[in-house]
């Protein structure tokens, strides 16, 4: 019941805070699902789902033969990403546990800590699902090869 403070260092606050993040934001993934594998297989869907349709809408208008240098799939594949984890991110922090929370009474808990998780457990999905639909691409469509990923030719350092 009572318990005598320890001082920690700053390295160890930093650690602590980083677990319980972490522990935390596993949480929030399964929170919606018990299985954290059919939550990415969920969102991997839903992703793979908005990538078709917007292929389909694409080839139908066709707005496919405009002058896209690169990968046609890859670029949809970008602006689709980019929406679904800003809108994705949005919603639970939002819905992250505020301080009426059940979960907030557990002594190392705070409000940081829960909007922290809840962001990190959306980009851990959304990272997971994206490296899968990209090696499902590269292997079974076309390779990606990605050509001066450091900018322009003429770029000079400093």
């Amino acid at each position: 019941m009572f318990e005598a403070r320890r001082t920690q260092s700053t390295f160890g606050l930093a650690m602590n805070m980083l677990e319980l993040s972490f522990v935390a934001a596993a949480r929030k993934v399964r929170q919606s699902h018990r299985n954290a594998i059919w939550a990415i297989m969920l969102s991997m869907f839903q992703s793979v789902l908005f990538i078709f349709a917007f292929y389909l809408m694409f080839t139908v208008v066709g707005a496919r033969g405009a002058a896209i240098r690169g990968d046609f799939l890859l670029y949809l594949l970008t602006g689709i990403y980019a929406y679904l984890t800003h809108i994705k991110s949005v919603q639970q922090v939002m819905s992250a546990e505020g301080r009426t929370s059940a979960i907030m009474q557990h002594a190392p808990m705070n409000t940081l800590v829960a909007i922290f998780s809840s962001a990190m457990s959306v980009l851990y999905t959304q990272t997971i699902c994206l490296l899968i639909i990209l090696f499902a691409i590269h292997t079974a469509i076309n390779p990606i090869s990605i050509h001066f990923w450091h900018g322009r030719r003429d770029a000079r350092p400093g």
